[in-house]
């Protein structure tokens, strides 16, 4: 068994991830797309988790030693601790710290402080959780006289750091007059597309804010010029490790009008190229690290109708129900839910409602796994399936009746039959789902 399938990674999972991977390196950005329920938002997320697992979260770092300066920092207790700026408002007494650097040629710029979160050698992986950024960067080169080390894909900078040359990185340091603090190292972002979503939401705009007058003690409304989400995103991204972006639920929005110039600079061949911005009137770039991931739920929208520039722009991978997630039957109904759905499926395709009026496995689990119980599956007929696949059908219960079995419907009345659902008993509803998605059916 490979280390990702013991992640609890699946099989599907894993080729999914390396799907989409291979998309964003190609193009930056892509899109999940398929029926609802097909977990695209959640496989989305999962994706990123996966990927950090696998990605050093650091650029380039300078290890400090221990508490007074001495010693290398691979050894048995990992990061030194050091005190540094003990005077200063940001007290990281007792953390454990690294020089955040930069690398230009022969010189090396610090351009910040950061607490280390975690630590894992044999994974390749460090993680920052709080950073203090200088806002002019220090060249530190007169007084490093650490070595390189590789590690993983990045290179590492350690060795011991005398008395003299530590004391002169503190001072220098400590004359450093403008201090950033920022906790927002975050490597993902995620933000809801809505028919009201606009471009001042997601790159920049004025907006209104109320002011309070000291003399009438009322409230004065003016305009401020703001930030949308993806902008924040990319102003605060301050190292060169991937961050990712999911737009959720894309095709709700207006994507052309959101998007604006970014339809242009999103591009891979265009990312690093400045165009300027229409109301602050500066430059805004996107950066080669940025991953955009947007979903879609073609129940909704199909891709056809999407604006043929931005199809250009994004690659685009199919997620379709996935069977093998539910590997467990549940006893009274000799059934697992996969089999359920698959069969509910066909009676769907059957009907021609197409693929996109598919049903995903997301209906039938809960916190990532699948539901085990009668009593779930029945509540998951009665408040999602059902409602669903009566909007489907047009109100047409004959086909609702061939969907989902005729022992939950009523055709000639044209109602639900309330019975299997109310019962405290569940053979009614046992025998309905056994009879409609078993073998024999």
């Amino acid at each position: 068994m490979s280390d990702e399938t013991q992640q609890n990674y699946s099989d599907s999972e894993l080729k999914l991830f390396h799907r989409i991977d291979k998309a964003l390196q190609r193009k930056g950005q892509v899109i999940l797309y398929g029926p609802p329920g097909t977990g695209k938002t959640y496989m989305a997320k999962k994706f990123v988790d996966w990927k950090l697992s696998k990605t050093v979260i650091a650029s380039a770092i300078f290890y400090l030693g221990d508490k007074e300066g001495h010693g290398g920092i691979f050894n048995e207790n990992g990061i030194g601790k050091f005190n540094l700026l003990n005077n200063s408002r940001y007290n990281f007494e007792e953390k454990q710290l690294v020089f955040i650097n930069e690398y230009n040629d022969d010189r090396i710029l610090c351009v910040g402080i950061g607490e280390v979160d975690s630590l894992s050698l044999d994974k390749n992986r460090l993680t920052i959780s709080h950073v203090l950024f200088l806002k002019n960067k220090v060249d530190i080169s007169d007084v490093y006289t650490g070595k390189n080390i590789n590690f993983g894909t990045v290179k590492y900078y350690s060795g011991k750091v005398s008395d003299e040359n530590l004391q002169k990185i503190k001072n220098k340091l400590d004359k450093s007059e403008e201090w950033e603090a920022i906790s927002l190292l975050q490597p993902l972002c995620i933000c809801t597309f809505h028919p009201s979503y606009t471009y001042e939401d997601f790159i920049e705009g004025y907006k209104p804010k109320e002011m309070i007058t000291e003399s009438e003690n009322v409230g004065v409304v003016s305009f401020h010029l703001e930030s949308g989400i993806l902008k924040r995103f990319v102003d605060n991204m301050k190292f060169s490790f991937p961050r990712y972006f999911i737009i959720d639920e894309l095709n709700r929005g207006n994507v052309p009008k959101i998007f604006g110039e970014l339809i242009t600079i999103m591009e891979k061949d265009k990312r690093g190229e400045e165009v300027l911005l229409p109301y602050s009137k500066k430059g805004f770039f996107v950066p080669n690290n940025l991953n955009i991931i947007g979903t879609m739920n073609t129940s909704d929208r199909s891709i056809k109708m999407m604006d043929a520039a931005l199809k250009r722009r994004f690659a685009f991978i199919e997620v379709m129900p996935d069977y093998s997630l539910f590997k467990t039957k549940i006893d009274e109904l000799d059934l697992t839910p996969g089999q359920i759905l698959q069969k509910l499926n066909v009676y769907l395709m059957e009907k021609g409602l197409g693929r996109d009026k598919q049903i995903g496995q997301a209906y039938f689990m809960q916190d990532g796994k699948q539901v085990t119980s009668v009593e779930e599956i029945r509540d998951i007929f009665d408040m999602d399936i059902i409602p669903l696949i009566q909007e489907y059908c047009y109100d047409d219960y004959n086909d609702l009746a061939d969907i989902v079995g005729a022992g939950l419907v009523n055709a000639t009345e044209e109602m639900i039959n309330r019975e299997p659902f109310d019962n405290v008993d569940l053979t009614l509803f046992i025998n309905s789902i056994r009879t409609h998605f078993g073998d024999g059916s």
